[in-house]
């Protein structure tokens, strides 16, 4: 092969890579496949601009191998997808079929199981506009690592995220108050970090998340409900910074928490899901002025109960070091106990997450 041969080849071979990354900007609803034109199944990524409906909303899901009857197609490549500068409108095809009847878009919210079962999806940036992402929405999305939103998003509701087993970092807003049932079950996290704004954390929050170590609860998480930590059972520390009701002090976290650890059965009775023996494995840190009050209350109780300042202070709570970083990981996932030459990325202390070279 000529010099000038190769040379064309290589350059074939680079376009045809580069191909894989499209920006495209949609002036009707309804039109993103026609956009995107024959080729649309092996985009790996995508940055849409303009006006998306139910008939967009199932472009994109054939684009992560799955069908509106929830069927894994064996086509499609999308990982990477950046919705930013986009909008969900009503109108369109049902995007899902399945289930309890077919499910349409919604202006500015991301409709109930919208992205269930898109598996080969990684990375998502939403809309500026959204405000809210529907019960099952990424439901088995199970190699998303990254979901960007805005603080217009005032609402996430239940399941939304439950089977994201790889995700790097929690999805906050800062107008978020509560997590709902269900949220993050099967998150495999070994350091979670509750962002302060979180007033709620409900039931099956974060029930069998079987990598987890250390959990801090935020400043403002005053109610933890029943079996949020079900099946669980390698948590070490528990970091709660709640210090109580304006004007009281020395008050123990509010919510059904007493059963935090256990499940209920089919006939509605409560079913412990570890022995009273592991729980003197878990250190639970509280403010100083209560640490009598939760030695004093089942289940804290039954665990080693600490004061913040007896820990080292802002370093322990919630394993933060100084520069706020509560986890280190490579790009491929790989926790780090220390930074390592090249790109790390740091989840922080409110949440978010950033890419940092050394």
């Amino acid at each position: 092969m000529n010099m000038k041969r190769l040379f064309s080849v290589l350059c074939m071979g680079f376009a045809i890579l580069s191909a894989s990354a499209i920006e495209v900007t949609v002036e009707e609803a309804g039109t993103l496949k026609y956009e995107l034109g024959n080729d649309y199944l092996t985009i790996t990524e995508l940055k849409v601009t303009g006006p998306l409906n139910g008939t967009d909303l199932m472009t994109i899901r054939a684009m992560c191998g799955v069908d509106t009857s929830e069927e894994q197609t064996g086509s499609g490549a999308l990982e990477v997808l950046d919705l930013g500068n986009a909008t969900f409108v009503e109108g369109g095809d049902a995007y899902l079929t399945n289930g309890a009847g077919p499910k349409y878009a919604e202006a500015n919210a991301v409709g109930v199981a919208c992205f269930r079962h898109c598996r080969t999806l990684k990375s998502i940036t939403l809309p500026e506009t959204m405000t809210a992402i529907r019960r099952y929405s990424f439901y088995g999305c199970t190699h998303l690592e990254h979901v960007n939103i805005t603080d217009n998003v005032t609402e996430i509701n239940e399941y939304a995220f439950a089977q994201c087993k790889k995700l790097k970092e929690l999805p906050n807003s800062k107008k978020l108050t509560k997590y709902e049932s269900g949220l993050f079950i099967g998150i495999e996290l070994e350091d979670i970090v509750i962002p302060d704004n979180i007033e709620y954390i409900g039931w099956y929050t974060f029930q069998e998340a079987s990598n987890l170590v250390s959990i801090t609860l935020g400043a403002r998480t005053a109610q933890l409900s029943t079996c949020a930590l079900k099946d669980v059972m390698t948590v070490e520390d528990i970091y709660i910074k709640w210090q109580g009701w304006e004007g009281a002090t020395g008050q123990v976290i509010g919510g059904d928490w007493t059963n935090v650890f256990d499940t209920y059965n089919a006939s509605g009775a409560l079913v412990p899901c570890i022995e009273d023996a592991d729980y003197a494995y878990i250190t639970v840190h509280v403010p100083d002025e209560a640490v009598e009050a939760y030695k004093a209350k089942s289940p804290w109780n039954k665990m080693n109960v600490v004061g913040l300042s007896a820990t080292d202070g802002i370093k322990t709570v919630g394993k933060v070091s100084a520069d706020g970083v509560v986890a280190r990981y490579t790009l491929e996932g790989k926790r780090l106990s220390t930074p390592v030459k090249g790109v790390n990325i740091e989840q922080m202390a409110d949440g978010k997450t950033r890419k940092v070279v050394y």
